[in-house]
């Protein structure tokens, strides 16, 4: 046996004689933290001396020695085992837990159920394997005798195995007085597609608790939906409508009653395929007829444009001289004057013409930028002057003029005015901030000529990182930016970065990201998003250093000074490194992949102006 080092220590135990182990002794190699253990024999008979260490002083001793006994199944070593769930460290409680779930040993319900109480909320792990464990003894009635205990950390436990046994009674917990309890029966009920026990799931929503966890809330209104009948679309407009649920949870109940009748396949909170069938839901515009005041009263913002979407959508009867004072009121937010234009519009409202002449001299870049929108859906040949006069106003705002190459894009008329613009493009002529759209516009056109000028402009863009992402530097939107910052699947920014102390901390924090860097910010911004190792800052970077005696070091590398350096371990240790000592070192490397497959154009512009607003 080679030892890692000279200050390696070697313990072997002898083997009681007559203990025939085909020359394999058990021994334990002690090391700082760690112990390896030698093969053990499958015969029960041999390894019964593991029994006795599960005595012996050293904690990872009693650790290894509960999990060999485990893994091996025997069973014999049980009684010890429960024994072991009282002992001193949470390491060896955790391998006993193991251990007596592996050996399905139901005699150990009680002492598990005793150890998840004393255990409470401080060891998730601990918990986990107290649950694995009462999943393997292969006794639903007692693990359910449990569910009435006073301690919020037994039910939840109940919870917890009920959902690995799939045992439906996990229901009752909808009803506990304990919100995270109930919060974990709905994921079950829920997401292992528990049908019978929907409806009270559903009757979760009665419970004005049930407001104040996401989770639970967007299971309920999805077990509703999968239901159908007007009595449940009654309840998820009854959410859509009531103030104390989240703008996410009644967002999502809205859309769900926009979707009711529809063909679906997968479950909107799990993501898998559950197939449902078109249907009836012609009594879902009769509900909603009867809660437009209310709806309208209780909703705003984003929330307001989705509820007329959903009366637009199903065709509710609506007071168009209502929605046309809305489109006209200054007071009111941009993007539901929008919203209300766009109704007048798809109901081909006589008030339309009016209320559209008053939105073109409006204030408002956003609602003009939207009027020529609808104009272009609605009366192509008088939608066809205002956007290109727009698109060649320098004095007009970007987001106007961005928005009016997508219109265009969608007139048969703008084939010349938009060819003029390809050919600026490629001549370099074409403000930064106006290329992406421009590029994106002749990319998904089906004409081969501008597909081909497309090429030709990616082409002029290089390969290199910094020059093909470039154009996206400016021009962006710094709400759909935050949005992407918190909600990208595949950019994931939340996760590792923190803004206003928000977020994880893998990643520096962004706060001031721009007062730390007041020159060429944008350029800094762009290369740490497709460089991440161009420049790492301090405390974020990976390095292994090889020494000369053959020993390394390798963690985070918290500094470096001319050739020194210091890193931190995994262990959570600062290592100095003196340049005389160093044989080699790796180059530092960043955690944060680079984002250049995760984020098209847009979405890399959009967040970088939003990066540029943490100031």
């Amino acid at each position: 046996l080679s030892a890692p080092s000279a200050k390696t220590t070697i313990r072997c135990r002898l083997l009681p004689p007559g203990c025939d182990v085909h020359s394999k002794p058990v021994i334990a190699v002690k090391t700082p933290g760690w112990l390896y253990w030698s093969a053990i024999s499958t015969n029960p008979g041999q390894t019964a001396p593991l029994i006795s260490m599960l005595f012996e002083q050293e904690p990872e001793v009693r650790s290894q020695a509960a999990k060999t006994l485990g893994d091996r199944g025997v069973r014999t070593a049980a009684p010890d085992l429960v024994s072991m769930l009282k002992d001193r460290e949470l390491r060896v409680q955790f391998f006993a837990a193991q251990a007596l779930g592996q050996l399905a040993h139901k005699p150990a319900l009680d002492a598990l159920f005793a150890l998840a109480k004393s255990n409470g909320e401080t060891d998730p792990y601990l918990r986990q394997a107290v649950v694995t464990a009462l999943s393997r003894l292969g006794d639903a009635e007692g693990v359910n005798a449990k569910a009435k205990d006073a301690a919020t950390s037994v039910r939840m436990v109940v919870v917890l195995v009920q959902r690995k046994l799939s045992d439906k009674r996990v229901s009752q917990f909808l009803s506990d007085s304990d919100i995270t309890i109930r919060t974990e029966a709905a994921r079950a009920v829920h997401d292992l597609n528990m049908e019978s026990e929907y409806p009270k799931l559903i009757d979760t929503l009665k419970d004005a608790t049930t407001a104040t966890s996401d989770p639970l809330a967007r299971r309920a209104i999805h077990a509703s939906y999968r239901l159908g009948g007007k009595e449940h679309a009654a309840a998820v407009l009854g959410v859509a409508s009531d103030a104390k649920y989240s703008s996410l949870i009644r967002s999502e109940a809205l859309t769900l009653l926009k979707l009711w009748g529809e063909e679906a396949n997968r479950d909107r909170v799990t993501g898998h395929w559950r197939p449902l069938a078109k249907r009836d839901a012609a009594f879902v515009k009769d509900l909603v007829q009867g809660k437009v005041d209310q709806l309208l009263a209780k909703t705003s913002g984003r929330l307001q444009l989705e509820a007329i979407g959903l009366m637009t959508t199903l065709g509710v009867n609506l007071d168009e001289g209502e929605f046309a004072k809305i489109a006209v009121d200054v007071k009111q937010d941009s993007n539901l004057r929008g919203a209300a234009l766009r109704l007048l519009a798809d109901r081909k409202s006589k008030l339309f013409t009016s209320a559209f002449e008053q939105a073109m001299k409006d204030q408002s870049p956003q609602l003009r930028a939207e009027a020529r929108d609808i104009a272009a859906t609605v009366e192509s040949q008088k939608a066809l002057p205002l956007l290109v006069k727009v698109l060649n106003d320098s004095a007009a705002t970007v987001m106007e003029r961005q928005r009016a190459i997508t219109a265009l894009a969608k007139l048969k008329e703008s084939s010349a005015e938009l060819e003029q613009w390809a050919a600026k493009l490629i001549g370099g002529q074409v403000p930064e901030e106006l290329r992406v759209d421009l590029w994106d516009v002749l990319k998904s056109s089906p004409n081969p000529k501008w597909q081909e000028q497309a090429k030709k402009f990616e082409d002029k863009l290089g390969r290199d990182l910094l020059s093909r992402f470039a154009i996206a530097r400016t021009g962006g939107d710094a709400e759909r930016g935050k949005e992407l910052f918190m909600n990208h699947t595949a950019g994931q920014c939340i996760r590792c970065h923190q803004v206003n102390g928000v977020g994880g901390k893998a990643g520096p924090e962004l706060s001031g990201v721009v007062q730390r860097n007041p020159e060429k910010t944008r350029d800094h911004l762009l290369e740490s998003l497709v460089k991440p190792n161009a420049k790492i800052a301090p405390g974020f970077a990976s390095i292994t250093i090889t020494k000369l005696d053959g020993s390394s070091v390798a963690g985070t590398l918290m500094k470096a000074d001319k050739g020194n350096y210091e890193v931190k371990t995994p262990e959570g240790n600062v290592v100095s490194v003196l340049a005389t000592d160093i044989d080699r070192a790796t180059e530092p490397v960043s955690g944060m992949p680079t984002m250049e497959k995760a984020l098209n154009h847009r979405e890399m512009r959009d967040l970088i102006e939003y990066l540029m607003t943490l100031k």
